[in-house]
């Protein structure tokens, strides 16, 4: 039954979207030639596949019945793409990556010269920011994630181990040469906005309040760099800051963060979405703090 490739392309996209609007946007083409090529599928099996709601779509149990089968047919036609093209695959177009600020900053961003280099026709679009996309519902293509999934159908690969170190200005500590954590000014991390490890390492193993609370490694890192005291951060914050130390206080430091790479599995051999993948999963030994 699933013998027209751009009807099962279009059902695929208004699943992960779970919107017309969103999928016609995704796939290039107008709202009303998606829903259109969404009515013929259904009309040509025979059951209706998503309840149209204010504000988007909800799959029908036909719906969630026939996305795998949907699936296999897209991973099939990515392969033989693939093959079609030999070991020459042609990487163009845009892939969506979504990342915290800090990760898109410190670790994504300094990859995309040399991606750029190597796959000169394609074009990146990095979404950064604390909440979690679906990538499912093809909120974005790729993500750089603190926690493997553990549901779905998404793979994952681990990027880097981020250790952990108290950093510091080298101006601001020369101004406090103390050994002695309380007395030291610290910067922290927001405990509503999830479970930082840093967060629970400063309760447990310090006596002091923060001076100062953010609610991102960005400004965090921010803060340290303006000398507004120290801060127990990742590692990787550190590179190419020659004005950051590390402070070391004889405290034991938290266990390190693995930060993985994830994509729908769907995508694992579409040409420019494997390609991506597999640079950042190259780029393990750059981005991996020393000894890690």
């Amino acid at each position: 039954m699933l013998d027209n490739w751009d009807l099962v392309q279009d059902f695929l996209a208004i699943y992960r979207a779970g919107s017309i609007t969103k999928a016609a946007k995704f796939l290039g083409v107008r709202q009303s030639t998606t829903s259109r090529r969404l009515s013929q599928l259904e009309e040509e099996l025979g059951v209706q596949l998503f309840f149209r709601l204010q504000g988007g779509v909800q799959p029908t149990d036909a719906a969630l019945e026939l996305v795998r089968d949907a699936e296999a047919v897209e991973e099939s036609m990515a392969k033989l793409g693939v093959a079609a093209q030999g070991k020459r695959v042609d990487v163009s177009g845009q892939v969506r990556v979504t990342a915290p600020l800090g990760i898109a900053l410190r670790v994504f961003l300094p990859m995309c010269e040399s991606l750029y280099k190597k796959y000169p026709q394609l074009r990146v679009s990095i979404i950064s920011g604390l909440e979690t996309l679906d990538l499912a519902r093809g909120e974005a293509d790729l993500a750089l994630r603190f926690v493997k999934p553990s549901s779905g159908d998404l793979i994952a690969k681990p990027v880097a181990d981020l250790k952990f170190a108290v950093l510091a200005h080298k101006d601001y500590r020369k101004k406090h040469r103390s050994k002695d954590p309380d007395k030291l000014d610290w910067i922290g991390i927001d405990s509503t906005i999830g479970k930082f490890p840093e967060y629970s390492w400063m309760q447990k193993t310090l006596g002091v309040l923060p001076r100062l609370v953010c609610n991102d490694y960005t400004v965090q890192f921010e803060a340290v760099r303006q000398g507004l005291g120290v801060a127990l951060l990742p590692l990787v914050m550190q590179l190419d800051q020659p004005d950051l130390v590390e402070v070391k206080l004889g405290l034991p430091m938290p266990p390190a963060i693995r930060l993985w790479v994830v994509m729908h599995r769907s995508l694992r051999h579409v040409g420019k979405y494997a390609a991506v993948w597999n640079y950042i999963v190259s780029q393990r030994r750059l981005v991996s703090t020393p000894d890690s």
